[in-house]
């Protein structure tokens, strides 16, 4: 088997672990999810594995706890989702940017939406629901 330390050399950029790490830090201390991985290339299989896996892996900081032995042993982890997640681990500090990135052109697309509408009923009847809901 292949050791971590190798694994690290051949996988990541060492300029991203010098970036991550004080992201991966801040994380920690936020509780982030490792679903936040998500926005750093990280898929949402990968992240049902961890998560379901018996190692319960659900917050950045379990990932960070485990020692590489660990996620060897969770079932379908092998060299591929492996590196998946040190990729991820090692783009960490470019999570901030890509949230606000998804968020602004989620915003876009919602304002674009009711911009759509026909103003009678975004002023209209729209209003007078909201009014019923007070």
């Amino acid at each position: 088997m292949i050791a971590f330390t190798e694994l690290v050399e051949v996988f990541n950029d060492p300029v991203n672990w010098e970036k991550a790490r004080p992201a991966l830090a801040a994380g920690v201390q936020r509780g982030d999810s490792i679903s936040e991985l998500e926005y750093v290339g990280v898929s949402s299989r990968t992240i049902t594995l961890l998560e379901d896996s018996v190692c319960r892996i659900v917050f950045l900081e379990d990932l960070l706890g485990h020692p590489p032995e660990d996620l060897w042993n969770i079932s379908h982890i092998g060299p591929t989702v492996y590196r998946e997640i040190m990729d991820g681990l090692g783009r960490y500090h470019l999570l901030a940017g890509r949230k606000i990135q998804l968020e602004t052109r989620w915003d876009a697309e919602v304002t674009e939406r009711i911009d759509d509408l026909p103003r009678a009923i975004r002023e209209g009847e729209i209003q007078g629901m909201l009014r019923d809901f007070s």
